[in-house]
């Protein structure tokens, strides 16, 4: 009895063994050096449940980021300036002379999982700056979590102050046409779950993963946005239109729509049309990903948020965009021959 005792203990022991052995060996394939950084692996979470989230002071935005960090998110470098922006620091009054673009998204544009300064807006806006005959100053207001009623939320009531001369729009295309959830009186105070991702199991996550979200993740391509969607983001982008042309009237908008996944010819050309009937400019970034596999582009297997390279390739179609259409009114400060 002992003996069999003793040899279930080994056996358990044994199995734990090659379960840690297997969670470790799955993290090191995945994150590489990084599995061993405990710092960098607590805050590979949702940014809810990182700890960098405070209550916004507006019921309508629910919540914003926490000013001045300078951490480890999703295993890239999330900064955030004095006023919670995930963007450097800018004076609220608008220099002289410089124009000024606010742009409105969720965590696509927020650039989750690729350093702040890397995402598509800072290099969109050092590239104008670089190759300009003015200055530019890209201010980011995208929060993870967003919709478009809180890119709204977000225009109504915190862009105002900083005198934009235009806005961009980061779409996202993965799930900018869906309505959250109705808010149904004021919004209780911000006290979401704390998790550390140190502790996940990455085997367990990438098995539930498989079952029930890869075809979401990868059958993009083939979804057809139905009428509801399409009066949902008429509606919303109708109330954009109205919310900036009371800042500036027909103020420039670009709609910019970003995704690292192929999407159908006829929901870019709905929404297309829609932009285009509330005087918004519309670019698609979508076609560089034609054919592709979502996990090249994605920040890593677990998680399908744009990589480095896919915010570069979003920067670069929105740059040619701009000086082809003469979008924002830039003009280059030399033209090539």
């Amino acid at each position: 009895m002992k003996k069999n005792f003793q040899n279930f203990l080994l056996l358990m022991a044994s199995v734990a063994f090659s379960a840690l052995l297997l969670e470790q060996g799955f993290r090191c394939w995945l994150f590489g050096w990084n599995a061993f950084d405990i710092e960098a692996m607590r805050n590979n979470v949702p940014v809810n449940n990182a700890g960098f989230m405070v209550q916004s002071p507006f019921d309508d935005i629910y919540w914003a980021l926490k000013p001045n960090l300078d951490v480890s998110f999703k295993l890239a470098r999330l900064t955030t300036n004095s006023r919670g922006l995930a963007d450097k620091e800018y004076p609220l009054t608008k220099p002289a002379g410089s124009y000024r673009i606010a742009v409105l998204g969720d965590s696509y544009s927020m650039s989750s999982g690729v350093d702040t300064d890397k995402s598509f807006h800072a290099l969109l806006e050092q590239w104008m700056n670089e190759q300009g005959k003015r200055p530019y100053e890209i201010i980011n207001f995208s929060v993870g979590g967003f919709g478009m009623e809180r890119y709204n939320a977000t225009l109504e009531h915190l862009v105002p102050a900083w005198q934009p001369d235009a806005l961009l729009l980061g779409y996202c295309a993965f799930n900018d046409h869906q309505a959250l959830p109705p808010k149904t009186g004021s919004v209780p105070l911000f006290n979401p779950r704390r998790i550390d991702g140190f502790w996940m199991s990455y085997v367990r996550e990438y098995i539930r993963m498989r079952k029930s979200e890869v075809q979401a993740m990868q059958d993009t391509s083939n979804m057809v946005l139905g009428e509801k969607h399409m009066a949902f983001i008429d509606r919303e982008l109708g109330i954009m239109r109205s919310l900036a042309n009371q800042i500036k009237p027909d103020m420039p908008i670009l709609l910019a729509y970003l995704d690292n996944r192929e999407h159908s010819e006829r929901d870019l050309q709905n929404i297309r049309a829609i932009a285009e009937k509330h005087s918004m400019q519309f670019v698609d970034t979508t076609r560089k990903f034609k054919g592709t596999n979502i996990d090249d582009f994605s920040i890593h297997l677990l998680d399908s948020h744009p990589d480095k390279k896919t915010q570069e390739i979003f920067a670069n179609t929105l740059f040619d965009a701009i000086q082809k259409n003469n979008i924002y009114g830039f003009t280059r400060t030399t033209t090539n021959e």
